[in-house]
């Protein structure tokens, strides 16, 4: 009997523990939401507030809620129409953990070959609307000499132009046509190119003045086209490159001439570098910015272009001037007529 009730208090206390255990056993954790990697997706909006995302994918708009004041900061800088790579959570509503734009990388080789075949794709092309003169006459001025300022002027053109189809070029490569165009000129590029074209004007300005001096100096039609004016002076016999560039009509090496080609080189020099190294990675924001130039070198290419048109403008004849010089020297050497006589009278 004795045993019998031990039994029983024991299997009732083992049955107690086992309840107490379970009791105390947490319950299943719940399953923690399903993260979601998505790739080369492209913005439909981002929200005034910066805190929701739309996105297509698989023709369907998706709605994404950032959270955390770090993806907040992140949607600023996206706008509609850029390809970016996410996760999310499938929370309710769909929790955003990381976002980043599409970038493409450009190897060495590729990028060379990119810029290569571009500048000759764009010489044949201009060749071509150039002839018969062909393309060396962009820079050649009317008395047949290298111009130094239309020299600057063809080569930060041709610059621009190739950096601008080659960025263009590598975003339609890897995002399609859709990021056809979208590249934007920066401030003091801008600016540069803006110089340039005012040297260009101005420099041609000063020249077409002193030719219209020296025509009248020399009793020519000065009511006749400035371009006619300046086609009759006496050219050079051939261009030369690069002597033109650095010299005078005397052949004596010429200051101002000397620092604006080498500032222009220079800058054009430090552009290229800059392009090369832009293109090493390709974003695919919608729209994007060309590389800028830094401030030392709009500095000294406005220098260099101003000590240029300085120099040219210093010592131009002033017509006024000469024709009333000529005036007085007609007055000196021309004696006065003398009187006619009346013949005498019969008495």
């Amino acid at each position: 009997m004795l045993h019998t009730i031990t039994s029983s208090l024991a299997l009732v206390f083992v049955l107690n523990l086992t309840a107490i255990a379970q009791a105390q056993t947490p319950s299943e954790a719940a399953p923690s939401p399903k993260k979601i990697k998505l790739e080369d997706v492209a913005i439909a909006t981002v929200s005034a507030e910066d805190s929701l995302l739309q996105i297509f994918y698989q023709e369907e708009k998706l709605t994404l809620q950032a959270y955390t004041a770090g993806l907040v900061a992140d949607l600023k800088q996206f706008k509609a129409g850029d390809r970016v790579d996410l996760r999310y959570q499938e929370d309710e509503p769909l929790r955003l953990s990381s976002i980043t734009v599409k970038a493409h990388k450009i190897g060495v080789t590729r990028r060379i070959l990119t810029l290569a075949g571009i500048t000759l794709i764009l010489m044949f092309i201009f060749k071509l609307m150039t002839r018969p003169k062909g393309l060396r006459r962009l820079a050649i001025g009317v008395d047949n000499r290298y111009s130094n300022s239309q020299f600057q002027i063809v080569v930060w053109f041709f610059v621009v132009i190739i950096s601008y189809v080659a960025v263009t070029y590598a975003r339609v490569r890897h995002g399609g046509a859709a990021f056809f165009g979208g590249v934007e000129i920066p401030q003091n590029l801008l600016l540069l190119s803006g110089l340039s074209a005012l040297t260009f004007v101005g420099a041609k300005g000063i020249a077409k003045n002193k030719a219209m001096a020296r025509a009248a100096q020399g009793g020519a039609d000065t009511e006749m086209p400035a371009e006619t004016i300046v086609k009759r002076e006496e050219c050079a016999p051939r261009a030369r490159f690069p002597h033109d560039l650095f010299q005078d009509d005397n052949g004596m090496i010429d200051t101002g001439d000397f620092q604006m080609v080498v500032v222009t080189l220079a800058a054009v020099l430090v552009y290229v570098g800059q392009i090369f190294n832009y293109l090493s990675v390709v974003q695919l924001y919608k729209s994007v910015t060309l590389p800028d130039v830094d401030t030392t070198i709009l500095a000294s290419f406005g220098l260099g272009q101003g000590a240029y048109l300085a120099k040219k403008y210093v010592g131009e004849p002033k017509v006024e001037s000469s024709t009333k010089k000529a005036g007085a020297t007609t007055t000196k050497t021309d004696p006065p007529s003398a009187p006619e006589q009346q013949p005498d009278q019969p008495a």
